[in-house]
């Protein structure tokens, strides 16, 4: 997201994000028009953002919201998963969403999920 240019993004009845991410694995993002235009019009492409001011505005925001828990773009990656696994997503749908090539990568999340949740099943 660090790198996303206004080449990226595609609008029509939805916004379209292309990314590329972690083993140049590209990933589309849908996210509802009203938010693409309201961040390009706050000037999303006017300058570049760093990882480290990321990282800031989410502990500022985390504090602002009561979260004591120290927080960070991957944690917050590491809490979707878990939470998709907590409502039995099946597994393969999770992966998906995540990126990872290996399936095995993906069952961490289950581990962590905890004993609590019935295995979600492959669709």
């Amino acid at each position: 997201m660090l790198n996303l240019k206004p080449e990226d993004v595609t609008i029509n009845g939805v916004a379209k994000i292309r990314i590329t991410g972690k083993g140049n694995k590209e990933r589309v993002i849908n996210i509802p028009r009203e938010v693409m235009e309201n961040a390009i019009n706050a000037g999303l492409f006017d300058r570049k953002i760093t990882a480290r001011a990321v990282e800031k505005a989410l502990k500022k925001y985390a504090a602002k919201a009561g979260i004591k828990k120290h927080v960070t773009p991957h944690i917050l990656r590491h809490s979707f998963g878990v939470a998709l696994a907590k409502r039995n997503m099946p597994i393969n749908q999770i992966q998906a969403i995540l990126g990872h090539a290996n399936l095995s990568t993906t069952s961490i999340y289950l581990a962590i999920a905890g004993n609590n949740i019935e295995i979600p099943q492959l669709v």
